[in-house]
């Protein structure tokens, strides 16, 4: 999900390596740091949008009002 440089949160688009024959019911995501990192920040993940080839997910730290300097990853699935 990359760095985020200025307070706020970030939008993220995803696109499905295989579109979906219809929109996905749910697509479930969570942020997490690289492996072998360790951080405080906690963040919140909410899908924005959702369509049979991809979606948006707002990412937002929710611990302290400021910005983040790690690289966070999505981790996402996506159920029919």
């Amino acid at each position: 999900a990359g760095h985020q440089h200025r307070g706020g949160g970030k939008v993220v688009s995803v696109t499905f390596p295989t579109a979906f024959a219809a929109v996905p019911g749910q697509v479930v995501c969570t942020v997490r740091t690289a492996t072998g990192a360790t951080f405080s920040d906690t963040f919140a993940a909410t899908t924005k949008t959702i369509t049979a080839t991809g979606f948006t997910v707002n990412i937002q730290r929710v611990d302290v009002d400021a910005s983040w300097g790690q690289a966070l990853l999505l981790d996402w699935l996506a159920i029919p």
